[in-house]
């Protein structure tokens, strides 16, 4: 899979991130435009201590931490297995990723992220710290493995 993040611009004071993934994605498509922007520190730390990450809509979930039912239910898109995540979206369905896959995609998409909307008046004071302590966790975590 391969994925091209692009900054759209749509005047002096409103961007737009969005991914284009090759070969086309639906989930995925679906998770990022789902995805808050506000909460994504949260969803960086909960990756960084291999933590399931709940939204309205949408859900990040890593293999250690499906019960017997869950893996039974992935096994219609083909299972999950160690070191993978299963990313699902209420409209799309669910798709499968390994753990390293998703975890440079998230890194990336949340540098560009913390790039774009660093100093945007309507988020909280604290996210672009919150993003930045985020994204050096992430890396960190994923350099120890």
């Amino acid at each position: 899979m391969k994925y091209q993040i692009l900054k759209e611009r749509y005047n002096q004071a409103s961007h737009n991130i969005r991914i284009i993934f090759t070969p086309e994605n639906e989930v995925l498509n679906a998770f990022f435009s789902t995805l808050r922007i506000g909460r994504t520190p949260s969803l960086l730390d909960d990756i960084s201590n291999s933590g399931n990450y709940y939204q309205e809509l949408m859900s990040l979930r890593f293999y250690k931490n499906l019960d017997w039912e869950e893996l039974e239910e992935l096994s219609d898109i083909g299972g999950i297995k160690e070191s993978e995540v299963a990313i699902y979206h209420e409209v799309y369905g669910e798709t499968v990723l390994k753990e390293a896959v998703f975890k440079e995609l998230i890194l990336d998409y949340s540098q560009e992220l913390l790039e774009v909307y660093r100093n945007d008046s309507s988020l909280p004071d604290s996210w672009s710290n919150e993003m930045a302590n985020g994204i050096i966790k992430l890396k960190n975590k994923s350099n120890q493995v």
